[in-house]
């Protein structure tokens, strides 16, 4: 076994905090550099600017660093442009018509800041953990600072050897030691509701919950959908014909509400609930959205669930396997179409698993 490997394998048994690789020079640079490798390196030159905004001083400083971040990352076909939902970046086309040099609010960018946070969080920090990019920079480090790993990171609770299983897993199922979600808890996952626009269109139905031993917080669910229309029918909807990405038309009568659980009266959670309007061929239908949030007992992790409903959409049991899009898996149901989806955000910087979509085939009995 090589020193890389060797590296890799304590690092095993560690937990990178994300706002460590951001907040420290040489590990972001060599974050930089593993981005660039896998060519999703805009995301985090958006996160620095985006810093560097919050520090300008005077108003016109931050309108001239607010336009710049406009035109390099956020218009259509600019030179560093990032994914951001149309509706996301219509919002901001339209607060910054209002600044100019004399009036420029420091929270222009806030949503923004949060939605590429977790994007690069959800999508890139579990591969960049596992590159050889991070152990080759970690072997380094390690020669002249021996406490490296407990300063940019903490043991995990549980450590594994690294010839050991991966993949242990229990069925846990609902939790009445659940805690209370917070304030911080609900602005986090509001923002990624809004960040990812309204992709579930049909009934809902959750099962089956999982805690995995080895890294104390990944947790796996099913949350089933069923759409009354043609698989085609449904891509033509959700999936832009240039953009290809998860799309909707318009938000109404928005309205979030905290209430307490039925089973037992410690634990709160939220509903965010809203009307969407689809693109074709979903046009001509209002659906109820919904997406509730609950943290784990382990407190690390909100389960999120998203759903839409409407009274006309029937609900089928038996199904085949479909193809999956957008990290959604899309099922043929009887000429219908089904789709599986779960999100689980990562509030502690301690759990690989933000954001994830993991998708299991069910099959009754």
């Amino acid at each position: 076994m090589n020193k890389v490997d060797e590296v890799a394998d304590i690092m095993i048994n560690y937990d990178i905090h994300f706002e460590n690789i951001i907040d420290n020079n040489e590990l972001r640079d060599c974050f930089a550099e593993y981005l660039t490798k896998i060519h999703n390196i805009n995301p985090l030159l958006l996160l620095i600017e985006l810093g560097k905004y919050m520090t300008c001083v005077g108003c016109c400083a931050k309108y001239n660093a607010a336009k710049k971040i406009i035109t390099e990352f956020i218009e259509v076909n600019s030179p560093k442009e990032v994914n951001v939902s149309n509706k996301l970046r219509q919002t901001f086309f339209e607060a910054f018509s209002h600044c100019d040099e004399s009036k420029c609010p420091s929270d222009l960018f806030d949503e923004l800041r949060v939605n590429i946070y977790m994007e690069l969080k959800a999508d890139c920090l579990p591969g960049f953990i596992a590159s050889p990019q991070l152990a080759k920079h970690i072997k380094k480090v390690l020669k002249k600072n021996p406490d490296y790993l407990s300063q940019i990171g903490s043991p995990k609770t549980v450590v594994r050897n690294p010839s050991s299983p991966t993949i242990r897993s229990k069925k846990i199922g609902l939790d009445d030691n659940r805690l209370q979600i917070t304030d911080e808890d609900f602005d986090q996952v509001l923002a990624y509701i809004k960040f990812q626009d309204a992709d579930v269109h049909g009934e809902t139905n959750i099962s089956k919950f999982y805690h995995d031993l080895v890294t104390r917080g990944v947790k796996v669910a099913r949350e089933d959908i069923t759409i009354n229309y043609k698989s085609d029918e449904v891509f033509n909807s959700l999936l832009g014909s240039t953009e290809g990405l998860v799309k909707m038309d318009s938000y109404q009568k928005t309205s979030v509400e905290f209430f307490e659980d039925s089973v037992c009266e410690k634990y709160k959670t939220f509903q965010y609930r809203s009307t969407m309007t689809c693109g074709f061929p979903l046009g001509n239908r209002d659906f109820s959205v919904i997406a509730s949030a609950r943290r784990e007992p382990d407190g690390s992790i909100l389960v999120v669930r998203k759903s839409a409903s409407n009274p006309l959409i029937p609900v089928h049991k038996d199904y085949i396997r479909g193809s999956i899009v957008q990290g959604h898996l899309f099922e043929n149901v009887k000429g219908h179409c089904r789709f599986l989806s779960i999100n689980l955000i990562d509030l502690s910087g301690s759990v690989k698993t933000s954001a994830i979509n993991k998708i299991h085939r069910a099959k009754k009995g």
